[in-house]
């Protein structure tokens, strides 16, 4: 019987702050995939911290938690 190879997310980058801080972020371009919620909240239980979306909608850049 063959099986499929789980599903994979990976950020776009990490951003690491003076005094320790770090931030994962994710960028989208557009509309998520429909799993998008689900893969990020797998990610950020498997690294203990919230992914960072920044989204860019009609000629902005908008930062969602």
């Amino acid at each position: 019987m063959k099986t499929k190879p789980g599903a994979k997310y990976t950020a776009d980058f990490k951003v690491y702050y003076k005094g320790g801080r770090t931030e994962t972020v994710d960028v989208k371009g557009g509309p998520a995939s429909r799993d998008f919620s689900l893969r990020r909240k797998l990610l950020e239980k498997a690294i203990g911290q919230e992914v960072t979306v920044m989204e860019y909608n009609y000629g902005e850049w908008r930062r969602k938690r």
